[in-house]
């Protein structure tokens, strides 16, 4: 949606995403937050590492440790980046709903 430039209010020009546009790209974003839970579920990380042979060594025991928390600390970033994207995204929606009272 484009507005035109208000001269009595001195509005510039703005270009505007509809609420559907907005709405489609939020249920993207609420998607990915999901699927980054659902990778993320600490019993399956768990049942990973408990799926060792018992013949590993001590260091063995910490790469694999250290892996694990290296993915949970990515997909928990990974989860932020998202959160705040979809806080943009909600504030956006409520700037088009004010604008489209107008």
């Amino acid at each position: 949606m484009h507005r035109y430039m208000n001269t009595v209010f001195g509005l510039p020009d703005r270009l505007y995403r509809s609420p559907e546009e907005i709405r489609c790209e939020m249920a993207k974003v609420r998607s990915g937050i999901n699927k980054i839970n659902e990778e993320l579920n600490i019993r399956s990380l768990l049942l990973d590492m408990c799926v060792l042979d018992g013949e590993e060594t001590p260091e063995q025991i910490v790469i694999a440790l250290s892996e694990a928390l290296s993915t949970a600390e990515e997909a928990i970033f990974e989860l932020r980046e998202l959160h705040s994207e979809l806080e943009m995204l909600e504030e956006e929606l409520r700037e088009v709903r004010c604008e489209l009272r107008i």
